[in-house]
């Protein structure tokens, strides 16, 4: 079963991350100040269903609508790119996986999405799909004496 990363979850990696950073440039950005709705939406679609099936399956389908649409839906005033980046991240954390990329390919990627058109969505969902699936592997399972 895929766990939902949920907007409490969220709100405290975001919280904690620019803790940590303790900086004032806007590294993380501020989820508190978002448009009403956009951000929980975004992170309810990939678990929509029509008719008794799953609009997106997969976790790489889930990723993907997850990663689109915080970036295509503006939630935030500003963040949005750096939001779907930590988003599908955490998502995938959470459901003990890890994509192993480096931050020249997820800027490539949210390039890939800010520059597309709304005619090209299911091509762009299917892009990030495939690298998506192709970069993602299994978190090694930590043991814990405690």
């Amino acid at each position: 079963m895929i766990k939902r990363l949920s907007l409490p979850a969220l709100e405290y990696l975001t919280t904690s991350i620019a803790k940590v950073l303790n900086t004032t440039s806007e590294v993380i950005p501020n989820i508190y100040n978002r448009f009403p709705g956009k951000l929980e939406h975004c992170l309810a679609a990939p678990f929509m269903s029509f008719g008794g099936k799953n609009l997106y399956p997969t976790i790489e389908d889930k990723c993907s609508i997850m990663f689109y649409l915080i970036i295509k839906n503006h939630p935030l005033e500003n963040g949005n790119k750096r939001l779907a980046c930590l988003a599908i991240l955490s998502f995938l954390m959470i459901n003990k996986k890890w994509l192993k990329v480096n931050h020249y390919d997820l800027k490539a990627l949210t390039a890939v999405v800010v520059n597309s058109t709304p005619h090209l969505k299911d091509q762009i969902l299917y892009l990030l799909k495939m690298v998506i699936k192709s970069k993602m592997h299994n978190l090694p399972s930590i043991k814990s004496n405690l």
